[in-house]
């Protein structure tokens, strides 16, 4: 079982629904186990929680994406009322989007995704990946890296 933190409200997220996957579970699910972000399940956060290390959960929330499908075709996003939309409305699509940090048993941060893919470097979480370092001139030369 997984284990998130919900920007804005739970329930929301919750009764969203994905336009690939049949629920928003399944869709978070799939999004955990790409390896973008961090994957924390319930047997981790006891474990992190058991030792004194600050545990790291992924974070989930809606953000526009398409239009708005299923019954209806009622926006979904939080906060958005059609009235206000100077576009045509947009689907609310569970995203991934960082990382909440905890200390004891309070949130005490947040971490984009950039911040998070770092933090999966330092935990050697990171399978492949690309990495761009920019050149650097010296001297009125150019080194590159390849």
């Amino acid at each position: 079982m997984w284990v998130l933190v919900a920007r804005g409200k739970a329930s929301e997220v919750l009764n969203s629904h994905s336009q690939l996957e049949n629920s928003s579970a399944q869709a978070t699910s799939q999004m955990i186990r790409t390896g973008v972000g961090v994957q924390v399940n319930l047997m981790d956060l006891g474990r992190m929680l058991a030792s004194r290390s600050n545990p790291v959960l992924p974070v989930i929330e809606l953000t526009p994406s398409g239009t708005p499908q299923g019954p209806g075709l009622k926006e979904n996003l939080p906060g958005i009322k059609p009235s206000e939309q100077k576009l045509p409305p947009a689907h609310g699509e569970i995203t991934l989007t960082g990382s909440a940090v905890f200390n004891k048993n309070k949130q005490v941060g947040w971490l984009d995704m950039k911040e998070t893919r770092g933090l999966l470097w330092i935990m050697n979480k990171v399978q492949k990946g690309v990495v761009t370092i920019p050149r650097q001139m010296n001297r009125g030369k150019i080194y590159q890296l390849d």
